[in-house]
């Protein structure tokens, strides 16, 4: 019990910052599935999808530091991976 207390006066003092919103039950299975679905994949699909993470770094520095041009870096549709 004594926790609990120590716990909600650290919130209420600031020490603890409150998370913009709350977490759900919804958003933990999500996270879960995820989690378990990107663990049960071939090792040969995992390493493909760390490639491809390595290109994406690459191409944003490379934009970045204007080794590349926008229209060329537009051409990468990082989302729909």
């Amino acid at each position: 019990m004594d926790d609990l207390a120590d716990a909600k006066a650290a919130y209420k003092s600031g020490e603890i910052q409150e998370e913009g919103m709350p977490v759900t039950i919804e958003q933990i299975k999500l996270k879960l599935k995820e989690t378990t679905t990107r663990n049960r994949q071939p090792q040969n699909v995992q390493n493909m999808f760390s490639s491809l993470r390595m290109i994406e770094r690459v191409v944003k520095k490379q934009l970045k530091e204007g080794q590349i041009s926008e229209s060329l870096a537009a051409k990468f549709h990082w989302q729909k991976l």
